[in-house]
């Protein structure tokens, strides 16, 4: 149980708490009385946890060991408490027992609150590591990069401005590397006025420090550190000269808008280096501006590298282990000195190095590989807070391959239901971790947003680990055991949980489980859902033995909030009704799904998604509630001759936000006009921006129903997005006029069986 989401778990328990000792009203007063410290006290270490992350100075590691502990703490609290409420009367514990247990936490996070304060007050910690010489001959890839950072330079540049090229991408990618070869280069020598400066410290030392670089012999004291005037010296001197101007790891775009000024109508170079995606954009938006992205090292360039550091042995052996440095240099350099430092390549060395590589870039003394160890952890520490720390370990659970990378919908969704965001939080979290280069987006929308995206190799590695040593989450592999029990999260990857006898051996504390995803067959020990009693987020669209036993008992875990089932399931009995709790319900398969009126009563459901079929008749109970009471959002629905209600259904559905809908030509002339007009009122209503400001999204696989299409394009109304998928032919020569249906910012026309031009035509 993570510290900073213990007080909604206290807030939410705390009445089930006071039942149980209601006939001990002593028991009860001394027991919520300890909860409500621990709670304090518990929260008061994250926030100086926090603190301390925050600041430059101070031992990142130690901090980061206390934070596991709080956690490993809170889970253990957490634990105590729902055991005490599972069991009988008649078997509980007395409230003497549990009192001394509380009391026993409460002990341990209040000794975990003074270590903290004491952490901080020191503000000893390691020293980074010095930065490694790197002569030009050894830096592999570079001439391809300096050769196109020079091009950049050498462009034409547009009125009297700076020419601002900013280089992003991770640390340990060679940024500043580049940058100091293209400024020792015959190109850089030629400015006749240069600064090299690094961007940490105020905006008055940076600006002070490039005019003392550039203009050595000039007489800066009179500025001393007023912005203003170092500003107008600076311009001053620049007027007219040729310069060229670096400003090394560039942490903030307000550093950058505080001194641009100084750089206006002044005709020059700034090169700016920095591992923000937002600080490039932004130091780079100006006339003359350019974003380069370093490129990580493609797979030779990645074997050379690692040639020139290991001299010793066949490099084949480190295939494997220079997959996980994902052509990061500073991951190849780091690894390959290790296995130098080991002894003589070998197969079983490397392969034992690839095994453990996430145990060493943790290791608390001693690192092997102290550099890379420095870059991710101050990455990870540097994030804002704890809950989108959360939000990268999740990815722990994913492999690294494309299929099995998350869909960034899927996975929000799942943040929000574990509690670690809520609304557009989960958005800007991820827009976060791509913008600080610390995930990478691996597939994107016809839009520019992210589809799918995974952590670069390193960071992978750690996270993992991390998330490991803090029983965060795992991913269950048939080829690795894990060396945990307790863990939170779960994701059986296909093959690694069919086998009744290993998972036993696991011996795995299933009654704490907050996430459970499986790929593949599933044995009996896994699929038996009673146990689950903590379950939020169950994933199974890919578990291929599931039947609709298994979905009963499902339908019994009360604390369910995300439901994604497969293709072996066809129903979804009327027992769903049981799960109030639950947000977003998910059906990964081609066939429709049949679904009784009790998904649609479900008080918290925001997205109903799959191929569904609406059995049920409706009734004005159903109509007031959808009307009334219902935050369904997204909905994806079938109508045909067989699958009716659903068009009447949708005129009562007041928050949809995202619509798709399959007609097939079978579907009755009733129903088709009921839909039509149904979608009508749907865009219409977009235009008043009654959901938080977001047009709707509409999608229609509308067969031969093109009267539904020819109907709501006349309008008027609003979209954001319309997805037309179906024979285009009835429209051929009928000019469908798009354009009164205003804010479409995506259209998409499939399987129209015409070519694009003809379709452009009209």
């Amino acid at each position: 149980m993570e510290a900073i989401a213990f007080g909604a778990f206290f807030n939410t328990i705390l009445p089930k708490l006071r039942e149980k000792l209601k006939d001990s009203k002593r028991d009860k007063i001394a027991i919520n009385a300890n909860i409500q410290d621990f709670k304090s006290e518990a929260e008061a270490v994250q926030s100086q946890l926090e603190d301390g992350y925050s600041r430059q100075e101070g031992d990142k590691a130690r901090l980061m060991r206390i934070d596991r502990r709080l956690k490993l703490l809170c889970q253990d609290t957490q634990d105590c408490i729902h055991q005490f409420l599972q069991k009988q009367k008649g078997s509980m514990e007395s409230c003497t027992e549990f009192a001394t247990k509380i009391q026993g936490f409460n002990d341990n996070v209040q000794k975990l609150h003074e270590e903290v304060k004491t952490c901080i007050a020191s503000r000893k910690g390691p020293r980074q590591p010095s930065e490694r010489y790197v002569p030009s001959d050894k830096a592999v890839g570079m001439l391809e990069r300096l050769a196109e950072l020079q091009e950049l330079v050498q462009l034409t540049g547009r009125q009297e401005a700076p020419k601002v090229i900013s280089i992003v991408g991770f640390s340990g990618l060679g940024k500043t590397l580049l940058a100091k070869q293209f400024y020792s280069s015959e190109a850089g020598m030629k400015f006749p006025h240069r600064a090299w400066v690094p961007s940490a410290g105020t905006h008055e030392e940076v600006v002070k420090n490039i005019l003392l670089d550039i203009d050595p012999q000039g007489n800066h004291d009179e500025d001393a550190m007023d912005l203003q005037r170092l500003c107008v010296s600076l311009q001053d001197f620049l007027r007219g000269k040729e310069y060229l101007i670096v400003l090394d790891d560039m942490k903030s775009w307000e550093m950058w808008n505080k001194i641009k000024y100084a750089f206006e109508s002044v005709k020059g170079i700034v090169l700016v280096t920095t591992t923000i995606l937002a600080v490039a954009n932004a130091c780079s938006q100006c006339i003359n501006g350019y974003v380069y992205k370093l490129s990580p090292l493609d797979e030779n360039e990645s074997v050379n590298l690692f040639n020139k550091e290991c001299y010793s042995g066949d490099t084949d052996y480190a295939a494997d282990i220079l997959k996980k440095c994902d052509g990061l240099p500073l991951a190849i350099v780091s690894v390959a000195n290790y296995l130098q430092s080991e002894g003589p390549l070998t197969g079983a060395r490397c392969k034992d190095a690839c095994n453990k590589l996430g145990a060493l870039l943790v290791q608390d003394n001693g690192c092997k590989l102290p550099e890379m160890q420095w870059v991710l952890m101050n990455k990870y520490t540097g994030l804002p807070g704890h809950a989108i720390r959360s939000c990268l370990l999740y990815f722990s659970m994913y492999k690294g391959n494309m299929d099995a990378l998350p869909r960034r919908n899927s996975l929000i969704r799942r943040w929000q239901a574990e509690g670690f965001v809520d609304g557009k939080t989960g958005y800007e979290y991820l827009k976060t971790l791509i913008n600080r280069n610390i995930i990478q987006s691996m597939e994107v929308n016809t839009d520019g947003t992210t589809k799918r995206c995974r952590p670069p190799g390193m960071m992978s590695e750690y996270i993992s680990q991390i998330s490991m040593s803090e029983n965060f989450a795992a991913l269950v592999s048939d080829q690795v055991e894990m060396g945990k029990n307790r863990i939170l999260r779960l994701y059986f990857d296909d093959g690694s949980a069919e086998d009744d006898i290993r998972i036993s051996r696991m011996d795995l504390t299933l009654r704490i489980v907050l996430t459970l995803a499986i790929s593949g067959i599933a044995c009996k020990a896994i699929l038996k859902f009673e146990q689950y009693v903590q379950l939020v987020v169950l994933d199974l669209k890919e578990c291929t033995n599931l039947d609709d036993n298994h979905v009963e008992a499902i339908c019994k875990l009360l604390l369910l909030k995300y439901l994604s089932l497969g293709k072996t399931i066809g129903n979804i009995p009327r027992a769903i009704g049981k799960l109030e709790l639950l947000e977003t319900l998910e059906m990964r398969t081609n066939k429709t799904v049949k679904v009784f009126k009790e998904v649609l009563l479900l008080p918290n459901l925001i997205h109903l998604l799959g191929n569904f079929v609406l059995r049920m008749t409706p009734d004005d109970d159903l109509y007031n509630f959808l009307e009334k009471k219902s935050v369904l959002e997204t909905i994806t629905a079938h109508v045909s001759q067989t699958a009716k209600g659903f068009p009447d259904l949708m005129l009562h559905m007041s928050q949809l936000r995202k619509v798709k809908i399959f007609c097939t030509g079978g579907a009755d002339v009733t129903d088709k006009e009921v839909l039509t007009t149904a979608i009508k009122k749907f865009i219409q209503r977009g235009t008043y921006n009654v959901n938080g400001g977001h047009s709707p999204s509409l999608s229609i696989d509308f067969d031969n129903c093109t009267s539904i299409v020819r109907e709501c394009l006349l309008g008027p109304g609003s979209l954001t997005s319309l997805k037309l998928h179906g024979k285009w032919t009835p429209f051929v020569g009928a000019n469908p006029d798009f354009t009164k249906i205003s804010g479409i910012t995506k259209l998409c026309l499939s399987h129209t069986y015409l070519s694009g031009n003809k379709v452009l035509a009209g």
